[in-house]
């Protein structure tokens, strides 16, 4: 009779289940490692509760109790005597050390073995040299130190590099060297020159088609040839001998191990030989497959990467116009699309670089004066504000200033415009009083006023002083006033308020509109032409929709219909500057014109929103003529750069003739663009945003090609650029993924906090941690008052706490050397928000569509965008200040230790040393190279700010840039007598924040909270996804929960760190599996993590793609909705995730704060205020909650399951014929393998939440709940449950086709195959081990001679803790007489074993 089966509430009451915790009530057999590990834990945690509750019942001091204490105490030390990182790596080198001689041994031994009599294995010579080498003294402190490397992933790998680099400095590198001998190539090479000279001498080399001269050519091509093709031979055979010598080469394994069947390829074989002679040469053939690997592609991979590397440094501006193919390719599709310069030359990219420099110090200057002057103007407006509405107009202190600032003219006084002083100056004041306000008010607005004036002039010498104007200063000047008072001081609304997105901005009303359409329908019929109202009205629409700003003039300039018989053309461009005179009197278009009256001017002015404001002149005039300087101060610096390479016998930028021009670009055949040379015939005409007649460039007429060209007229486009011109795409993904974006940065406030706080790491890996602290203090305290803007400013408005010159003049020299508001993150956002509306500011216009009311969040919105930059600023500073002290630190002890300089020999002196401003250039120089700088980030990644996928792209690409830029810095440092100590301070900074802190903040929590690596490395499977392969800092709280903080979202470098640690993980977790394969798989996932910015899902796009492409499923499998809601339940869910996931503010965080101060709960989880603030600097600690992670995993493998499930008949009744028989049978297999795989993640996850104290009784319950409760079983016996061959409604179905639709039934005569392969799978497949059955045993092939059916010989799998020394051979071994292997004849019935037997 059968057992009757218990229930759930019977299994977990059973007196067995509860003595072992509810692991072993099912008779398992012996569990893997893990499980042994967590059962000796277990065993453990009992034997100390026990000795707790007989040391309560023992009298203290007594024999049995002090017994029992030192037993305690003792247990305890040999719990905590873990092996430490550094105690592993340095083992580790030890053991690298060892075995580089005992490889050799080995390998002499595996020689002797092949070619020698066959022994029984434990007596060959590798056996006894095994057992001699082990009762050697080094031979003790070999396997002593090799227990403690593998103890860590860092000391696998250090040991297996020790091994590595020891075998290539002994044997690798003098046979690389032997084989690529340059003596004799040398040689001859010196007899070619020698002839060559001595040709030259006799007048016999005379020309470039000698055939003398060509043969020598040849021979000499050909003798490099030779030579680097010896090169590359002595660098493969030299890695190969270098693996082949390693020792213990199964346990390093091949990378055939990770893409092959094991014994396949370049796959190591590792089931032992029944003879000696066999079993060495299956070693030595192992041997050859890891120095075949070695020898290609290995060492010759990381050789080139290396010869590459040298060659992009020093060649890479060249190597587009290069003679060799190869180089063109790597230039164009390798460097250029990651350098930051593209295919531009580097003076053209530097020359770029510093005019946004002195753009950005002319907007500075502009916006400090403007904070100047409306603080001055709101303290007289508020005083002034009765007498204004007295006389009925509010704009009269506005229209009063912008007319006192337009009414003096500059003049030239010596060659240079100066600023004479206000000439109404005391009855503006006068005035100003009158209305109320107050004279010391009014005194410190002339003052700022004044130095507005001055500084505008400052500009306007520099554009003198370029030498490029075509007029003389007086005439300049002249048309510099004109300028000032026509054109920019006056703003046109229709050009400045254009809409945000499908929001209009500013529109005419239907007044302005008809006085304008009267001003056309005079104008037609002053031609002769009969306009009616409503045609007019049309055309005066059409303007207002597409009117443009003028770039020289800054006047609205619009396209309208002629209207005149017999006219020429149909249309006309207009620009109302033309009716203005320089003195700004009104002039009348010619006769028949479109503005014939001063009325028709202001009708035109007034419908396009024309308006006087006075900060708004200042910021406008400063832009302006610090454009107008910047670009002129850039063009004569390209001339000169040109003319240097030029001088120098270089590539020049420019040329002064066409023909020159094709010449020197002639060679880059694979870039149009680098080829293609400047068609007109008067060659470059660039400007300045001056007319014509008033300035030439020095590089107008002058000839390049198309790449220079766009550079020089900042014509050159983004990649992706096109994309943005589509108004469906603006509205559906850049509008909004550029709103999340700054949402989720700038208007983030714990984002705010760790832009700050991860900064700080910077000061480390820049080695400037390293100054004296006095140096420390002094840097922090310069560089917050070179900060801007000065947060007390922002918050009072008040101009007290403003910069002082000295600090505003160094914040713009900063600007000036592009270091500082290059935010790599925050550029990368205002950029994608610009690429909405090319015009203006997006934030601007978008609060002034929506009123006044909202003019509060503007400024906290433009507040908090400046605190984004600040943030991100203060660390430049903080570092340029220790850069400058550590070069002045340099210079003075050069010349104090009487250094000597290289080029002279002779010591130092103070006449070497750099002038201060020099070393500040220098110190910027390095900023800008070792900190993320948005300016140096590629076209290709600024680009894909542009497409749906990415988030913040910029950030990890500058990361990978600036890092190897600290490298490269410190080693030319270091070359460097002077900057030496500097060199090796960079190094240790860098080697301190990448290999020192984070292991350091890990192991030192974990070893204070006493958390061993194997729970760390659980924690790590029940983690949320996205910090998998993250550098976790283990904790455990106050109720003894496991909590973890993911460090690697505050970490500064971790973009860089992470696929090194996510190598060192998996060669920590794969501990018993080969350390090649482990490495491999580390390094896709680390590689994985790092292009994940670049290619994954933004934020916005994931939204999309959880509500409309996954169907409510987001892309962690958590379910937005259930498919069985309402449909406006999966509306308002939709729209509550989309809003929750998207929201600014940092929403998520501001909640579980608030829930915390507030003693509520969210989901049913408490918080606490301080874990929640720490947030704020990117180190709240999350709670593991194992349940919860089996019930998702649970969850998920329910889904797997039923696709899996779904494989196996999938394509199989869709109404066609199944013709291939073998068609079930791979499907089945297919399902299987990827059943497998989930159960076997799932046990993981299940043995490490037991592992970390979870509740055996709770999860069993958890599947039992769900169905699984079988599956539970066999899974914690390691066993795996395959799917069912039986499929009955998959019989019933193919029967059914065959009788009514006469098609072949696919499962006919493969029931019995699949019968057999559900039963071996049953009994020999183990979980997280490799699928044992391979589809070529099972499909049968075509045979002329017989049908048979196939069936397969199998490659068994031990369980986890069997010794399978020699299970593995045997088992592959089939008996003659029936043709089955052993597992077979074991595990299959008698009619089975007929069927197998025929294969």
């Amino acid at each position: 009779m059968a057992e009757k089966k218990k229930t759930l509430t019977e299994q977990l009451n059973d007196p067995l289940f509860e003595a072992l915790g509810g692991l072993n009530i099912f008779d398992m057999p012996t569990p893997g490692a893990a499980r042994k590990r967590l059962l000796e834990a277990k065993e453990k945690e009992e034997e100390k509760e026990k000795n707790e509750e007989i040391l309560k019942k023992l009298p203290k001091g007594s024999k049995g109790y002090l017994d029992i204490k030192d037993k305690t105490i003792i247990a305890e030390a040999e719990d905590n005597n873990e092996v430490s990182l550094g105690e592993s790596v340095s083992n580790a080198i030890v053991a690298g050390i060892i075995s580089i001689p005992y490889g050799w041994a080995q390998l002499t031994a595996e020689i002797k073995d092949a070619v020698g009599d066959d022994v029984p294995l434990d007596q060959t010579n590798v056996a006894k040299l095994d057992a001699w080498f082990d009762q050697t003294v080094i031979g003790e402190l070999y396997n002593y130190s090799e227990e403690k490397a593998k103890a860590t992933g860092a000391g696998r790998i250090a040991q297996f590099l020790t091994s590595m680099y020891g075998n290539w400095r002994a044997a690798g590198k003098p046979l690389a060297k032997f084989i690529d001998d340059p003596k004799i190539i040398n040689k001859k090479a010196k007899n070619i020159a020698d002839k060559l000279v001595n040709a030259k001498k006799n007048g016999r080399y005379i020309s470039s088609n000698s055939k003398n001269l060509k043969k020598t050519a040849d021979k000499v091509k050909e003798l490099n040839f030779g030579k680097k093709v010896k090169q590359w031979t002595g660098i493969a055979v030299g890695g190969g001998v270098t693996g082949g010598l390693v020792a213990d080469t199964e346990d390093i394994g091949t990378w055939g191990d990770w893409l092959f069947e094991p014994g396949h390829y370049s796959s190591l074989d590792r089931t032992k030989k029944d003879t000696s002679s066999d079993d060495a040469i299956r070693k030595l053939q192992n041997r050859l497959k890891l120095g075949g690997e070695m020898a290609f592609p290995i060492t010759p991979f990381f050789f080139g990467i290396g010869k590459f590397g040298k060659f992009a440094s020093k060649y890479g501006g060249d190597a587009a116009f290069s003679n060799k193919a190869v180089e063109k390719w790597a230039d164009k599709y390798v460097m250029k699309p990651f350098r930051a310069r593209s295919d531009r030359p580097r003076p053209i990219f530097q020359g770029v670089q510093r005019l946004e420099g002195k753009q950005a110090v002319a907007r500075n200057m502009a916006q400090e004066l403007n904070r100047r002057v409306g603080y001055d103007y709101n303290n007289i407006f508020q005083a002034t504000r009765n007498s204004a509405q007295a006389v009925d107009n509010p704009n009269i202190i506005n229209d009063m200033l912008v007319n006192f600032m337009k009414g003096t003219d500059d003049v030239i006084k010596k060659g240079k415009i100066v600023f004479p002083g206000f000439k109404n100056e005391k009855p503006f004041v006068n005035s100003l009083v009158k209305l109320g306000a107050k004279s010391k008010d009014v005194d410190v607005l002339l003052a700022n006023l004044s130095k507005y004036r001055n500084t505008m002039n400052t500009f306007k010498n520099s554009i003198l002083q370029g030498g490029n104007l075509n007029v003389a200063p007086k005439q300049f000047n002249e048309i510099m006033n004109d300028r000032f008072k026509n054109f920019l001081s006056t703003e046109y609304k229709i050009l400045t308020d254009k809409g945000v997105g499908p929001i209009t901005g500013f529109k005419p009303t239907n007044e302005m509109v008809d006085e304008v359409a009267d001003v056309f329908v005079r104008y037609a019929k002053s031609n002769g032409v009969n306009l009616s109202k409503a045609n007019a009205r049309e055309a005066v629409l059409d303007i207002a929709d597409n009117v443009s700003k003028n770039p020289l003039t800054k006047t609205p300039e619009f396209v309208y219909p002629v209207q005149s018989i017999g006219a020429d053309k149909a249309t006309h461009v207009k620009n109302i500057a033309e009716n203005i005179t320089g003195g700004g009197k009104f002039k009348p278009d010619k006769k028949g014109g479109l503005i014939q009256t001063k009325s028709d001017l202001e009708a035109f002015k007034k419908m396009f929103g024309a308006n006087q404001n006075a900060e708004r002149i200042i910021v406008n005039t400063m832009e302006d003529l610090g454009g107008i300087a910047a670009r002129d101060n850039f063009y004569n610096a390209m001339k000169e750069a040109s003319d240097l390479l030029l001088s120098q016998g270089k590539r020049a930028l420019v040329y002064p003739n066409r023909l020159e021009a094709i010449k020197a670009f002639k060679n880059a055949t694979n870039q149009p663009g680098l080829k293609n040379v400047t068609t007109s015939p008067n060659g470059l005409k660039l400007s300045a945003n001056l007319a014509e007649e008033y300035y030439t460039s020095p590089l107008d007429g002058m000839f390049t090609n198309d790449v220079i060209t766009k550079a020089l007229t900042f014509g050159d486009k983004l990649p992706l650029s096109g994309i943005t011109k589509s108004l469906a795409y603006r509205y559906m993904f850049l509008i909004p993924k550029g709103l999340t974006q700054f949402g989720k940065t700038v208007l983030g406030p714990f984002t705010h906090g760790r832009n700050f706080t991860s900064g700080a790491v910077t000061t480390i890996a820049t080695g400037n941690i390293f100054i004296p602290p006095s140096e420390i203090g002094k840097a922090i305290s310069q560089s917050f008052k070179a900060l801007q803007p000065q947060t007390m400013y922002r918050l009072t408005k008040n101009p007290k706490y403003l910069n002082n010159d000295e600090s505003q003049n160094l914040y713009r020299f900063f600007l000036d050397e592009g270091m500082v508001n290059s935010s790599a993150t925050y550029r990368e956002v205002i950029g994608l928000v610009s690429d909405i509306q090319q015009t203006g500011s997006f934030f601007d216009r978008a609060f002034k569509i929506f009123g006044n009311k909202m003019k509060r969040l503007s400024g906290t919105i433009d507040w908090a965008q400046d605190m984004y930059i600040a943030e991100d600023d203060i660390w430049k500073m903080f570092n340029f200040f220790g850069e400058s002290y550590k070069l002045n630190r340099a210079w003075t002890n050069a010349v104090a230790k009487k250094i000597k300089n290289p080029a002279t020999n002779k010591p130092y002196t103070n006449a070497d040393i750099p002038s201060q401003l020099e070393l500040m250039k220098k110190a910027a120089q390095t900023i800008r190279n070792t900190l993320p700088n948005y300016a140096y980030v590629s076209d290709f990644v600024k680009a894909t700010r542009r497409s749906p996928l990415g988030n913040f792209v910029s950030w990890p690409a500058e990361i990978m840039r600036t890092t190897g830029h600290i490298v490269r810095k410190g080693l030319e440092e270091i070359k460097d007598p002077v900057l030496k100590r500097n060199g090796y301070e960079r190094l240790i900074g860098l080697g301190t924040a990448y290999a020192v802190i984070p292991p350091m903040l890990v192991e030192g929590v974990r070893g204070l909270y006493g958390i061993s690596r194997e729970k760390l490395q659980a924690m790590r499977e029940l983690v949320a996804p996205w910090s998998t392969g993250s550098t976790l800092i283990p904790i455990i709280d106050e109720e003894g929960n496991y909590r973890y903080i993911d460090f690697s979202g505050a970490f500064f470098y971790d973009t860089v760190l992470n696929p090194v640690q996510q190598t060192i993980s998996q060669a920590e977790i794969q501990n018993t599996e080969p350390l090649i394969p482990a490495l491999m798989d580390g390094m896709i996932k680390g590689l994985d993590r790092m292009i994940e910015p670049f290619f994954g899902e933004s934020i916005y796009y994931g939204l999309v793609a959880d509500l409309f492409i996954r169907g409510g499923v987001d892309r962690d499998g958590n379910r937005v909705w259930n498919p069985e809601d309402d449909l406006i339940d999966k509306y308002i869910k939709g729209i509550t995730h989309f809003g929750y996931t998207a929201s600014p503010l940092s929403y998520p965080q501001i909640k579980r704060l608030y829930a915390a101060a507030t003693d509520q709960t969210i989901r049913g989880q408490k918080y606490d205020i301080p874990k929640e603030l720490l947030g704020f600097f990117g180190a709240r600690p999350v709670k593991i909650e194992p349940l919860n992670v089996i019930n998702f995993a649970i969850a998920d493998f329910s889904d797997a399951e039923r696709n899996q499930r779904l494989l196996i008949t999938e394509d199989m009744f869709t109404g066609d014929p199944v013709t291939d028989r073998n068609f079930i049978l791979q499907q089945y297999l297919k399902a299987n393998k990827k059943r497998l795989e989930s159960i076997s993640e799932i046990r993981r996850k299940v043995d490490a939440a037991l592992l970390l104290g979870a509740d055996p009784k709770k999860v069993y319950k958890e599947f039992y709940d769900r169905g699984y409760g079988n599956l539970y079983i066999q899974m914690m016996k390691n066993k795996f449950v395959p799917f069912s061959s039986d499929m009955k409604w998959a019989h019933e179905k193919a029967l059914e086709d065959a009788r009514e639709k006469g098609l072949p039934n696919p499962l006919d005569g493969n029931s019995k195959i699949l019968a057999i392969m559900e039963k071996i799978l049953g009994k020999a497949q183990f979980l997280n081990n490799d699928f044992i059955l391979k589809e070529e045993d099972f499909i049968s092939q075509p045979s002329n001679n017989q049908s048979s059916i196939p069936t397969p010989p199998l490659d068994t799998q031990p369980m986890p803790a069997t010794n399978n020394t020699n299970m593995a051979s045997n088992t592959q071994i089939k008996n003659p007489q029936t043709n089955l292997t052993r597992t077979e004849e074991a595990l299959l019935s008698p009619t089975e074993k007929v069927i197998a037997g025929r294969t």
